[in-house]
């Protein structure tokens, strides 16, 4: 693509895509849309456009803009290099090793909490009566109680609609997921076998009649179940303690790498933006 003041290549085409961070699978995958790629290079025409109209404004301070892409280019270097020293530094560290260390220290953090499976078929008071849910709700009590099927009656009655099409179905949930009322009536199912039927329960939504799926007690995590999420936890921490060590020994080696500050412009730059009211004493022993 060209126009009088610029062109657009192939090549700008693929830094733009790497600067998104755009790995080949994601790359394929929004390249594959209708138009995806008409829109990357309309995006690569409205920027060239606008910035050759700015070269050519007089208004635009060019000398600040220029500084402004040097300090950006600095900034996008360090963070390549950055990247690039972590990344060798992390290959000597023994991930698994720290992983277990820290399981070990922390045990009691890796703890799986219980939880309770659990239907439900909610008789809603958002467009009735308390007295017409109620009346709606023991109708659905004593079908239960007949034998009818608990999932063809969350279907026909609840007013769930996210859970009535998997036949009232909440999943598994801990405590504090739930309205209180709700959360104690399942729980205290959870001594009893699956597919027993609570009470009729009330909270603020409404009635529910709620069934047993499943109950798992929780209670201490083997390494092997905590694995993945200390592993991450480790690898996250280990890595920032190694750019604090690169940068704590650059700044070492600053004389070695040839640091001169000139004293006096610095004294004169912490004078002119000390506050009026305090010393410039009070300032530096800040």
């Amino acid at each position: 693509m060209t126009t009088n003041d610029f062109q657009v290549t192939t090549g700008d085409f693929e830094h733009y895509l790497l600067a998104q961070g755009f790995d080949d699978e994601r790359k394929a995958r929004a390249l594959s849309r209708e138009g995806a790629v008409a829109q990357v290079f309309e995006n690569f025409y409205l920027l060239r456009s606008l910035a050759a109209d700015g070269a050519r404004n007089e208004a635009i301070d060019k000398d600040q803009v220029e500084w402004m892409v040097a300090n950006y280019r600095d900034k996008l270097l360090m963070e390549r290099q950055l990247e690039l020293e972590v990344a060798a530094a992390m290959e000597e560290v023994d991930l698994e090793s720290l992983a277990r260390e820290e399981y070990k220290a922390n045990k009691e953090q890796y703890q799986s909490p219980e939880e309770v499976g659990a239907a439900h078929i909610l008789i809603s008071l958002s467009e009735r009566s308390e007295e017409e849910a109620q009346e709606i709700a023991n109708t659905v009590m004593e079908k239960l109680e007949a034998g009818e099927d608990f999932g063809k009656l969350a279907q026909e009655y609840s007013d769930d609609e996210g859970t009535k099409v998997k036949d009232g179905s909440l999943g598994y949930f801990t405590r504090g997921r739930m309205v209180k009322p709700f959360e104690e009536a399942a729980f205290a199912l959870k001594d009893g076998e699956v597919g027993d039927i609570s009470p009729l329960i009330k909270s603020r939504f409404g009635f529910h009649v709620i069934k047993l799926e499943g109950y798992k007690p929780g209670g201490q995590r083997s390494f092997e179940e905590a694995k993945p999420r200390i592993l991450k936890l480790v690898e996250g921490r280990t890595r920032t303690a190694k750019q604090r060590e690169i940068m704590t020994e650059i700044q070492a080696d600053a004389s070695e790498r040839g640091l001169q500050v000139d004293l006096e412009l610095l004294d004169s730059l912490v004078a002119k933006y000390a506050p009026e009211d305090l010393p410039t004493e009070a300032v530096e022993a800040e």
